[in-house]
């Protein structure tokens, strides 16, 4: 009797021990075909970073547009790939991924609007210098007109200031989530899947210079 007793005890540990075995197989499975959407989408968000960061990227205002649109979108793919192939049984493995991959979305997000504030910004600047020029020359017949869009070109430049101001805060915040769940995924993936928080860091200083610069 003591014999089957110990038999039976046998088999159900190894029972346990192959099922504990089976669902790491499972989660290792998950986190080696989520890391090349995680690589991906860290790839399109570093290479952004890099033209933020640059000093002269020499790419146009529509180039970034469009770029930052469809790495958006290309991250939603990613996105619905993970979520594909995950099950309850991995929440804690593709919560965080999943969570990295939204922050990557959000700071491009911000990103997008800090670049269409400053376009609009400059575009309001350029606008209103000119008129500034037309007043200057304006005779007594055309000094009202050019007096009237010189006051609603600074109006403009008030209004776009302050919008980028706010989308510069929004970015600033968004980098600096992007670091924490950097940080917590890097638990989950590969450190070399995910960006680096160097980077994320330069980001966050270099917003943080130009804001200091313009209270100067």
């Amino acid at each position: 009797m003591k014999l089957k007793v110990t038999a039976l005890a046998a088999i159900l540990l190894l029972g346990a021990v192959a099922y504990l075995g089976y669902g790491k197989y499972q989660d290792f499975r998950f986190i080696e075909s989520s890391t090349p959407f995680v690589k991906n989408s860290s790839l399109r968000l570093m290479n952004e970073l890099n033209i933020l960061t640059a000093s002269n990227s020499g790419i146009t205002y529509k180039e970034m547009f469009e770029r930052l649109e469809l790495d958006i979108s290309e991250i939603d793919k990613n996105i619905l790939q993970i979520q594909t192939i995950a099950t309850p049984k991995h929440n804690a493995l593709s919560e965080p991924i999943l969570a990295y991959l939204n922050g990557a979305q959000v700071l491009q997000r911000a990103m997008l609007s800090k670049f269409r504030k400053y376009f609009v910004l400059s575009s309001a600047l350029d606008q209103t210098i000119e008129a500034g020029e037309e007043l200057k020359d304006s005779n007594e017949y055309t000094r009202d007109i050019y007096l009237k869009q010189f006051n609603r070109g600074q109006e403009e430049v008030t209004k776009a200031m302050s919008e980028h101001e706010q989308a510069s805060v929004s970015l600033l915040d968004a980098a600096k989530r992007m670091k924490e769940l950097t940080i917590q995924v890097k638990k989950v993936v590969s450190g070399d899947s995910v960006i680096e928080i160097s980077k994320l860091d330069a980001v966050i200083s270099k917003v943080k210079l130009d804001e200091t610069s313009k209270s100067e």
